[in-house]
């Protein structure tokens, strides 16, 4: 009798493994894709009324092939040109684990490559772009920049360190003042800026 050779670890699965350990993929699929849809007609109506809860469990005991179907459904999701942030596994990481944080983190990197693509495609697509173009746009910042900007102050507002250090550093009254109120509405400018 010839030994089976058992690999431990998540794997991109078959359509076939898929509907046998996870029967509610096309389900699950479908409803990303209405999720997807949904959000871009809401960029026309009012935020307040578009909240939605777009939070997927899937449950299952250990080594039953949760993060295999995770796995494969980023996959899926990349195949059609969505971004894809890489997986948090909370069990490799610290008790001073920050998910928010670690969140913005995936953000940075994707908004940093893609406006590094943005930059050599425009630029060196230029015929005869000479060096002192090429300098001043480099040095530019864009809308989307400027935004995740914004959201990372704000998240940074929330954080005592960071609310520390700008409360001990300050060069005047309005300055200290200005600061101050940053702090006090942090949480919720946080909130809007990260869903605008």
């Amino acid at each position: 009798m010839q030994s089976e050779r058992i690999s431990f670890g998540a794997k991109i699965l078959e359509k076939e493994e898929v509907k046998h350990i996870f029967p509610q993929m096309d389900k699950l699929m479908d409803e990303i894709k209405h999720i997807q849809a949904s959000s871009s007609q809401s960029r026309s109506i009012d935020k307040a009324v578009t909240e939605n809860n777009n939070t997927f469990s899937i449950l299952g005991g250990r080594g039953s092939g949760k993060s295999s179907i995770l796995l494969t459904i980023c996959n899926e999701l990349q195949k059609s040109q969505n971004i894809v942030f890489p997986m948090i596994e909370l069990n490799r990481i610290n008790n001073n684990f920050d998910l928010f944080g670690c969140i913005l983190s995936s953000v940075k990197k994707v908004l940093t490559a893609y406006l590094s693509k943005v930059k050599e495609e425009k630029i060196y697509s230029r015929t005869g772009a000479d060096e002192t173009f090429k300098e001043c746009y480099l040095k530019k910042t864009s809308k989307l920049k400027q935004e995740f900007d914004k959201v990372m102050e704000y998240y940074l507002y929330t954080h005592e360190e960071y609310r520390r250090l700008l409360t001990q550093n300050y060069t005047d009254f309005n300055s200290y003042r200005q600061n101050s109120t940053q702090m006090l509405s942090a949480s919720t400018e946080l909130k809007n800026r990260f869903n605008a």
